[in-house]
């Protein structure tokens, strides 16, 4: 009788095991097309810009995902705006 407990509680953890990778799996896969599917945006604070007097200026260069470019901020204003496609690496 012991032993049909023991065979009992052994299919019950398999099947638990079972049902866990299945749904650490799922949630596993979610997180990835979650994480794929959702566009960024990507700051630098901190970045110097010097202007036309060589004197430098605290800036923010943002790149947009969702807008497609970039963008130097300076003293809460956009400072300029360059769209991906003009970026040359």
């Amino acid at each position: 009788m012991g032993e049909d407990v023991l065979a009992g509680a052994s299919c019950t953890l398999e099947s638990e095991n079972k049902h866990m990778k299945k749904s650490f799996s799922v949630v596993l896969i979610l997180l990835v097309v979650i994480n794929l599917s959702v566009a960024e945006e990507t700051a630098f604070n901190g970045v110097r810009l010097a202007d036309a007097k060589w004197k430098q200026d605290d800036a923010r260069l943002t790149f947009s995902d969702n807008n497609k470019n970039m963008v130097v901020r300076v003293a809460d204003r956009d400072f300029v705006t360059v769209p991906y496609d003009q970026l040359e690496l």
